[in-house]
C-alpha cells in the first residue's frame, strides 16, 4: 500500500485462507470518500458460508490492538455490488483509522476463520 492510495478508489489482491478444507479469500477496498471495506468470502454457497465467523484484528506498528471486528462469511457468489450491505458481514472503517494501521508499507492486520 502507497500513501496515494489514500487519494483514490482501489482494491487489492485477495488474501487466501484455507480452513477446514475451504477457500477463503479477505477482500479490502476503499472507496473515493475514504470509507474502507473488509470482508470473508467464501469459496462456496451462502449455505456453507453461514457455518463460518472471522475475526479481524488491527493492529499499529508496533503490534497494539487498534480495534477487533467480529463477523460473518460471505458466499463468492453474493454480487459484488450487495458484499456491503450485508449486515454483520462486512467491516466498514475509514482513512483516519487506516493511518492508525498502517506502517508505511502495509496496513497491519491478523484475519482468523473459524466455525461458528
Amino acid at each position: 500500500m502507497r500513501k496515494k492510495d489514500f487519494d483514490k478508489e482501489t482494491s487489492w489482491i485477495p488474501t487466501h485462507i484455507t480452513h477446514d478444507g475451504h477457500h477463503f479469500f479477505v477482500i479490502t477496498i476503499r472507496q473515493n470518500n475514504g470509507i474502507w471495506y473488509n470482508w470473508v468470502c467464501i469459496l462456496g454457497s451462502q449455505r456453507i458460508a453461514d457455518k463460518f465467523e472471522c475475526v479481524m484484528t488491527y493492529t499499529d506498528k508496533d503490534g497494539k490492538d487498534v480495534t477487533m471486528y467480529r463477523g460473518n462469511v460471505i458466499s463468492i457468489d453474493v454480487p459484488k455490488e450487495d458484499r456491503p450491505k450485508k449486515e454483520g458481514s462486512v467491516f466498514e472503517f475509514h482513512d483516519h483509522m487506516v493511518r492508525k494501521i498502517w506502517d508505511g508499507q502495509r496496513i497491519c492486520y491478523k484475519i482468523t476463520v473459524q466455525n461458528k
